[in-house]
């Protein structure tokens, strides 16, 4: 049972935001309980997903949740306060909330995406275009490769970074959306600690956004620096390859 007085307090919101957002509590409890009730059966879906990334080689790990039912009602409320025309019910909040099933797969280094996303948009159909989200002071040849690749490309105001597809998932006669995000492992990091220190009720201080967005500048760089570091290691070793090969070359014409 969602407790209305308890809820608003959690996630400080008023009775006034709440008439701001155009809908009703009744609304609210009707949605809440039908997710409660039909939560676990979209955990099979979650598993099947996860287990499927993980057999791409350029993963490094993969995770998912079910969203939680309380997160759901609170997301509701500030979509609609930014959107009050949007049009909600208990019918029909699984068309359009849809990250209800949450998947991430993270992966080592910048370039290695393309090997995952080739493979996400040759196993499932995509409920919309992949979008690529990007900081101001992204590469710019992955910019253009994220372009290349048909995704949509936006520009986050805190520079968050990563793919998100929503992805059709079809399981024993079932179908359902769900949404996957790729990035790097520290992309990942960076996240999980910007999700943490700004939501949900830091979103406009701008200290806090300010020093985040210099830790993600930095995460940027460490993010490229692997890249550089990697692409030296494989220069190393063509040029290894190259001077063995030439050795064997000289040993096989002098007979040795």
């Amino acid at each position: 049972m969602l407790e209305k007085e308890q809820f608003l307090q959690k996630y400080s919101l008023t009775d006034a935001q709440l008439f701001a957002a155009g809908i009703s509590w009744q609304i609210l409890e009707k949605i809440y309980n039908h997710y409660c009730g039909i939560r676990e059966s979209l955990l099979p879906t979650a598993k099947y997903i996860a287990d499927a990334l993980r057999e791409e080689s350029h993963v490094q790990y993969v995770k998912f949740r079910l969203k939680d039912p309380e997160h759901l009602i609170e997301k509701i409320i500030r979509k609609k306060r930014k959107h009050p025309g949007w049009q909600i019910d208990e019918k029909n909040y699984q068309e359009i909330i849809t990250d209800l099933i949450g998947v991430r797969a993270i992966h080592l280094f910048k370039r290695d995406w393309l090997h995952i996303h080739h493979f996400v948009m040759s196993n499932w159909q995509q409920y919309a275009d992949p979008k690529a989200y990007v900081g101001c002071a992204s590469d710019e040849k992955v910019v253009k490769e994220y372009q290349r690749q048909n995704c949509v490309v936006r520009t986050h105001p805190f520079g968050y970074q990563s793919i998100h597809y929503l992805i059709i998932a079809k399981q024993n006669g079932s179908q359902r959306v769900a949404e996957l995000q790729v990035r790097t492992l520290l992309e990942e990091a960076w996240s999980e600690i910007d999700h943490q220190i700004r939501y949900p009720y830091h979103d406009d201080d701008p200290i806090i956004a300010e020093h985040l967005k210099i830790f993600n500048g930095m995460i940027e760089q460490l993010d490229q620096m692997g890249g550089i570091i990697r692409a030296l290691k494989n220069g190393g070793a063509d040029k290894n390859k190259t001077v063995n090969n030439n050795h064997e070359s000289k040993e096989v014409e002098q007979g040795l």
